[in-house]
């Protein structure tokens, strides 16, 4: 899929310069600077974005039959029976935070082992003083309601007064910006290596520019040589195309990935990513070695 795009659009790349006019153009510092941004800041905005929307739509509630906490596409729903809550120990206020992730104060979202605790799952907008801990038998979460001692007070109150219907459990979690591909290590090595690769190419490009003819070749003829003479920043396509095919198959991938007996389908997904990083390597340093 990554590869068959990438071709596509360097085929309609290539097709465009034999029907337009181009004007003289080199690369330049700015030029690589206003490239590069819109590439990291891509990916870095829909995880963001994300993020605000689990703030936007975060949620605590709990009566006589569940618990219940919403952030974003997140939720955990657990019958009140198997739940017990507690505020936050003084010993442990200093290490109660996530771990490494996306999340920053005000936006408390992810897991850390803690030590006397276990595996917690993080959905609080507040530090640890703000904090309550929700055990439910098999998992550990630390939330952030509005006014924690109030929550507790009705806790206490729906859990005296019993249990009127049997609740079900609900754990879901969001495929695409799940916590488990992040866990996984191979998954994250792929995902981190298919992005790494193009922007190192933009890097190298940066670096190469200042020797640069004002044409360089662009694109390659049936024989496989070289094609036709283009300004530098033609070669800018390249990295390009391949962030665009690891947001491709980073979406794929992900969909790919919640289903466990189609893992090995998903890191295959990821691994086109890195392969056409690789071919956008080699094709660029063909080009300006050609140059």
């Amino acid at each position: 899929m990554a590869i068959g795009l990438g071709l596509l659009a360097a085929s309609l790349g290539v097709s465009a310069l034999g029907l337009s006019q181009v004007t003289q153009a080199t690369l330049s510092p700015p030029l690589f600077l206003w490239t590069v941004l819109p590439l990291l800041g891509v990916p870095m905005a829909l995880a963001v974005a994300y993020r605000l929307f689990g703030l936007a739509t975060a949620s605590y509630s709990v009566d006589r039959d569940m618990l219940s906490v919403r952030w974003g596409w997140a939720e955990e729903t657990a019958r009140l029976s198997d739940v017990t809550l507690q505020t936050v120990p003084e010993t442990l206020r200093s290490s109660l935070r996530p771990g490494r992730g996306l999340w920053w104060p005000g936006c408390l979202v992810g897991v850390k082992q803690i030590p006397d605790v276990g595996t917690v799952e993080f959905f609080a907008s507040r530090p640890a003083g703000g904090m309550l801990l929700v055990f439910t038998g098999n998992k550990t979460l630390a939330i952030s309601p509005p006014n924690p001692q109030a929550f507790v007070q009705a806790f206490v109150a729906a859990t005296r007064m019993g249990s009127l219907r049997k609740t079900a459990i609900r754990s879901v979690r969001p495929e695409f910006f799940t916590i488990r591909i992040w866990e996984d290590g191979l998954a994250r090595i792929l995902i981190l290596l298919g992005l790494a690769l193009p922007l190192a190419l933009l890097g190298y490009l940066g670096v190469v520019s200042a020797g640069l003819p004002n044409l360089v070749p662009f694109g390659f003829d049936i024989a496989g040589q070289p094609g036709p003479m283009v300004p530098p920043t033609r070669l800018l396509f390249l990295p390009l195309i391949g962030v665009m095919c690891w947001l491709t198959d980073m979406v794929l991938a992900g969909v790919i990935y919640r289903v466990e007996k189609d893992r090995p389908l998903a890191y295959g997904t990821w691994a086109l990513a890195v392969a056409v990083g690789i071919l956008l390597w080699g094709a660029a340093v063909q080009l300006v070695s050609a140059a």
